[in-house]
């Protein structure tokens, strides 16, 4: 009984943490529409990791976000959001980062992320 509360509480908890350990990435070469990627508020890169801040109304969680190829020819990026946060909490910021060393980018060359910035 005890081993059932635990994987009760570890299913409940894992994804509130915003499983970091696992990477969220989809390649999509031929990422078209990118007017309406989701404004980040900033982010930097660093040895194939992108930290994100964005807009949260307090439903936002790891899945929650796709990094994509936006255009390979470009070397470029784009965080998409895939799950809307329909939760009617004051807006937020959070941060959240993935993991991008999987997709099929030129790592000598300078990278490109095209979602807009908007500081909040």
């Amino acid at each position: 009984m005890k081993y059932v509360k635990l994987a009760v509480i570890l299913s409940l908890a894992f994804p509130l943490l915003g499983c970091q350990f696992f990477s969220n990435i989809n390649a999509d070469p031929h990422l078209r529409d990118t007017n309406n990627l989701t404004p980040l508020i900033r982010y930097h890169l660093d040895d194939g990791i992108i930290f994100i801040t964005a807009v949260s109304k307090g439903c936002t969680l790891f899945n929650s976000y796709e990094v994509r190829v936006a255009n390979p020819e470009q070397n470029s990026i784009a965080v998409v959001q895939v799950k809307p946060d329909l939760c009617a909490l004051t807006s937020r910021s959070v941060e959240l980062q993935y993991s991008f060393k999987h997709l099929s980018l030129d790592f000598d060359k300078p990278i490109l992320v095209v979602n807009p910035v908007e500081e909040g």
